[in-house]
């Protein structure tokens, strides 16, 4: 798609914190990451501050001792959100150690009212910033087909299925969760000034989706 750069850069320039928030496997990932290569276009920086949630809990596991890593595989077979301190402490230390200058994105996040509360503190004592949020929607049907789908992709792949939506059971509990824990976060998130949450409808095509999301980014610059 054609960008209008002018109103983008506009945008950049304020250095704001974006963030991808929704269901499982709605294209979260996918969407930060076309996002990046967007800002890298406007921007001309190479360095973007992405934080991928889910990415950066499985780094440090490894780290972790070994009683932790039983509890945590407990937790994660068990279907069970991780705990939103552990989520928060891993992407503030990653933004400590490398943030430098521009845009930050963080993706999977807030998934709780609790991690919503920290990047409101992150946002507005630590790195002072406008915040724009961007939540992905499904219906609940795609919402199961899609963790189907990704676990039949990682078995492609040599990898092991997620274990929180490898059953029925296991990926009712996960939508379960969303409506419960996500859905009050994000509507906690956007009852603040300093966000703007956008609905996108995740139901399209990447590339529509992507199209709804930068058109957003393009109207925050005309507000």
């Amino acid at each position: 798609m054609a960008y209008n750069t002018d109103l983008l850069k506009r945008v950049f320039d304020t250095e704001p914190a974006t963030f991808f928030v929704g269901p499982p496997a709605c294209g979260k990932g996918t969407q930060a990451m076309l996002l990046v290569d967007v800002y890298k276009k406007v921007t001309g920086l190479q360095d973007i501050f992405y934080s991928d949630s889910g990415d950066r809990f499985r780094e440090r596991i490894p780290k972790m001792s070994e009683r932790n890593q039983k509890r945590i595989a407990d937790i994660q077979a068990s279907g069970t959100l991780q705990s939103w301190l552990l989520a928060s402490a891993f992407w503030t230390q990653k933004f400590l150690d490398e943030w430098e200058q521009g845009p930050i994105i963080f993706d999977g996040g807030p998934r709780r009212k609790e991690e919503a509360d920290a990047f409101l503190e992150l946002c507005r004592q630590v790195s002072p910033r406008k915040m724009i949020a961007f939540h992905l929607n499904l219906s609940d049907n795609e919402m199961d087909i899609r963790m189907i789908k990704r676990n039949e992709e990682l078995r492609l792949k040599g990898k092991s299925p997620r274990s929180d939506s490898a059953t029925p059971e296991g990926r009712k509990k996960r939508i379960s969760e969303y409506y419960e824990e996500t859905i009050p976060a994000i509507k906690h998130f956007g009852s603040e000034t300093d966000v703007i949450v956008y609905e996108i409808d995740g139901m399209q095509s990447i590339d529509s989706v992507h199209i709804q999301i930068v058109l957003s980014l393009e109207n925050y610059a005309l507000r």
